[in-house]
C-alpha cells in the first residue's frame, strides 16, 4: 500500500477533550469517565462512557445543533490551525472527508418527532440530517470547507476503523490528495435500548477478558484524523490494513475467529513487519461472553502469549461506530509517547479463554501496534499503524 501518515489528529472521549488528557488518563488507566446513568435505558441505571458537557460548544447557526455535531466540533475546533493549512496545500475540491458512524442523532430526531405527534407541529428540533447516516461527514465538509468527496460509512463497530482502507483506495485512485477520516456517536437511548434487550449491557464497569464478565458499557466520543502522502514532522503512518467479513450471523461473532485472525494476518503481512516488531495489540475487547471469547482465540492463534493486549474499553466504553478511529488515536499516542497503557479488569482470569498476555502498563520500546474492530454481521477489521 502506499504509506500515508496521520499528520494531525484529535479525540474527544470519556478521558478528556484533548490530546494531552487522553493520553494521561490512558496510561493511568483512569474509569472516571464511566458514569453511572439513569434513564438512557428507560426505567434503568447503567454505567455509561460520557463527554463533558462542559467541553462541547454549541453548534453555528444554520447545523443541526446535535450532540454529534458538537463533538465533531470539537475535533474541528481542537485541529483548527491544521485544518486551515491543509486548505492551504491542496484546493477544496481535492480534501475528501470519510467517516464512520453507527448512530446519527437519531434521539435527537425522535424527540422532535414525538414533540410532533403530540401538538401537530414540530416545536423542537429536527430535520431529515439527524436520520441521514451521511450526516456526520456533511457537517465537517461543509464546516471545513471541502469540496471533494465525503461521505460516512456504517458497519457498527467497524464503521471507524474502515475509513482508512477507504481513504487509501480514493488516494491510489488519484482522487484525493488529502483526507479527514474519522469518526463519531453519541449516547443513545436507541441503541442502549437495543443493547440491552440483547442483554449485552454489563451490570457494572466492564470487565473485559475476565471471567466475571458480563457485557459492555456503552460510551460516547469522536476523533477526526488527518491523511496525506506527505510526512510532517514525527507523524505516525497506515503500515497495514485487513479486512474480512464472515457474515456468520446478525450479531454473534463466529466463533473460532477464522475471519478476525485473518483480518489481522492480512494487516500484519501488508505492513511487512514481523510480529516481533507490534508493541501491543489493541482489542476490540467488549467484555461479552462470545466476542471476548472469539477474539482471545484469534489471537493467541496470532500471537500466543507473546503480545502485551489491552482493552481501551474499560476506560471509555464502547463507542460503537466512533470505536476504530477514537482507540487507533488513543494507541497511536501511546506509541508516540513509548508507553503502554495497561489493560483494565479484575484480574480474575477465564481458564476458558485462551491465556493472551494483557498489558500492565510500562514502558514501551516499539514502533508498530495492531489495533482490531469487529462489528455486528462478521465485519472484521485491523490496522497496523508504525513510526519512523
Amino acid at each position: 500500500m502506499n504509506r500515508l501518515y496521520l499528520n494531525a489528529f484529535s479525540v474527544v472521549s470519556p478521558l478528556g477533550d484533548t490530546l494531552q488528557d487522553n493520553l494521561r488518563q490512558s496510561l493511568a488507566g483512569s474509569q472516571d469517565g464511566l458514569q453511572k446513568i439513569k434513564d438512557i435505558v428507560p426505567g434503568q441505571e447503567f454505567y455509561f462512557g460520557k463527554v463533558a458537557d462542559a467541553c462541547l460548544a454549541p453548534v453555528p447557526q444554520g447545523y443541526p445543533d446535535t450532540r454529534c455535531n458538537r463533538l465533531l466540533l470539537k475535533c474541528l475546533n481542537n485541529l483548527r490551525k491544521e485544518l486551515a493549512a491543509l486548505k492551504t496545500r491542496y484546493s477544496a475540491e481535492r480534501i475528501a472527508v470519510i467517516l464512520g458512524s453507527a448512530n446519527t442523532s437519531i434521539d435527537e430526531a425522535q424527540s422532535g418527532i414525538n414533540k410532533f405527534l403530540a401538538s401537530g407541529k414540530y416545536t423542537g428540533q429536527f430535520s431529515l440530517d439527524m436520520l441521514e447516516i451521511g450526516s456526520p461527514s456533511g457537517f465537517v465538509s461543509a464546516v471545513l470547507g471541502s469540496r471533494g468527496p465525503a461521505y460516512t460509512i456504517s458497519t457498527a463497530c467497524t464503521s471507524s476503523a474502515k475509513v482508512f482502507s477507504a481513504a487509501s483506495r480514493l488516494f491510489e485512485l488519484g482522487v484525493c490528495d488529502a483526507a479527514v477520516v474519522g469518526g463519531v456517536d453519541e449516547l443513545s437511548r436507541y441503541a442502549s435500548s437495543g443493547f440491552c434487550a440483547l442483554e449485552a449491557l454489563s451490570a457494572g464497569r466492564c470487565n473485559p477478558l475476565s471471567v466475571n464478565r458480563d457485557g459492555i458499557n456503552i460510551g460516547e466520543a469522536a476523533a477526526l484524523i488527518i491523511l496525506e502522502r506527505q510526512k510532517n514532522g514525527a507523524a505516525p503512518f497506515l503500515a497495514g490494513l485487513g479486512e474480512t467479513s464472515d457474515a456468520h450471523h446478525a450479531t454473534a461473532p463466529r466463533a473460532d475467529g477464522k475471519y478476525a485472525l485473518a483480518a489481522m494476518t492480512t494487516a500484519l503481512q501488508e505492513s511487512g513487519v514481523e510480529l516481533k516488531d507490534i508493541g501491543f495489540i489493541a482489542l476490540h475487547g467488549t467484555g461479552t461472553k462470545l466476542n471476548d471469547a472469539m477474539e482471545a482465540r484469534a489471537v493467541y492463534a496470532l500471537a500466543k502469549d507473546q503480545t502485551p493486549c489491552l482493552s481501551f474499553k474499560s476506560m471509555i466504553g464502547h463507542t460503537l461506530g466512533a470505536a476504530g478511529s477514537v482507540e487507533l488515536v488513543l494507541g497511536a499516542l501511546a506509541l508516540a509517547a513509548r508507553q503502554l497503557p495497561p489493560h483494565i479488569w479484575d484480574g480474575q482470569r477465564d481458564a476458558e479463554l485462551e491465556p493472551i498476555q494483557l498489558a500492565s502498563g510500562g514502558g514501551l520500546n516499539a514502533n508498530y501496534m495492531l489495533s482490531n474492530a469487529f462489528a455486528f454481521g462478521g465485519s472484521n477489521s485491523s490496522i497496523i499503524i508504525g513510526r519512523e
